[in-house]
Formats: C-alpha cells, structure tokens, sequence
C-alpha cells in the first residue's frame, strides 16, 4: 500500500491541516482523509499525516507499506523514530503492528494531491476529519504513475 501524505498551515503557526490518499499495489485508489488540527504548524500536520498513515494502514491490515512524505525534515525525524511528543504514544502504537515500513520524501510537484486535501483540512474545525472511499470529487487533477513532474529552480 501507497500512502500520500502532506500538511499544511495557514500562516504557520496558523490554522492547520493535513491529508493522506491510500493507494493499493495497482495504484487505485483506496480512499482519502482530510482533517483540521486547529493551530499549530506544517511540521505538526506532517507529522500527524504520518501517524494517520500508519492508523490507517493497521485499519486495513496492511503489513508493508510506503509512506510518502514531501517534508523532508519529518521523514528523517521519523526514521530515526523522533517524532513530537505530543503524537509519540499513538505514532508507537501504530508503528509496531505494521511488519515493513518505508518512508520516502518526495517533492511537493508529485505529491500536491495529498497538499490539496491538506488544504481542505485546514479550512475544518479542530479534530474533524472527512473520509472518503475511493476518489473524492474535489480532487480533480491526481498524481499519475509514469508521468514526470519538473521542478524549476
């Protein structure tokens, strides 16, 4: 399973939000999640995005999966298992019933999907969360396998 996952925050420290998109072995997609976390920062929301990730990997009993991340900074702090204290019991707890984990740190070219659904997250109330099975309607444009996404400098 592919999980995609970004956060943001309005104005950082500002309103917060973060989104995931589950995706299987084919590249379809599984669902998606959106959720406001009230006001703190993008490092937060990453971070959350990840324990969300795992959550809901273990929800569908998946035992290898590979986590999508475009913070860099978050992605190496969970690999050396640094994660912000106020997510860390529910960040262990989900991460020791998943056999494989991969963490990777993509550009946000590829992975502006998942920072859509941040930005939608933000918009909602702290701890709501809006799931969806399969796609949802407001992500018009997705990433695709394949295509190549550039990055100017």
């Amino acid at each position: 399973m592919l999980f995609s996952c970004g956060g943001t925050a309005v104005g950082n420290s500002g309103m917060d939000g973060f989104g995931v998109i589950a995706r299987n072995h084919n590249i379809r997609f599984i669902g998606t999640v959106s959720g406001g976390n009230g006001i703190a920062t993008t490092y937060i929301a990453d971070s959350l995005a990840i324990v969300w990730d795992l959550e809901w990997a273990f929800k569908l009993q998946c035992s290898k999966i590979l986590i999508r991340s475009n913070s860099m900074t978050v992605i190496e702090d969970v690999r050396k298992g640094v994660v912000p204290w106020c997510l860390q019991s529910r960040w262990l707890k989900a991460e020791k019933e998943i056999t494989e984990i991969i963490y990777e740190q993509c550009y946000k070219e590829v992975n502006f999907s998942a920072i859509e659904l941040a930005k939608q997250g933000a918009k909602l109330a702290q701890g709501a969360v809006i799931v969806h099975e399969g796609k949802p309607p407001s992500l018009v444009k997705i990433e695709l396998p394949g295509r190549k996404y550039y990055r100017f400098c």
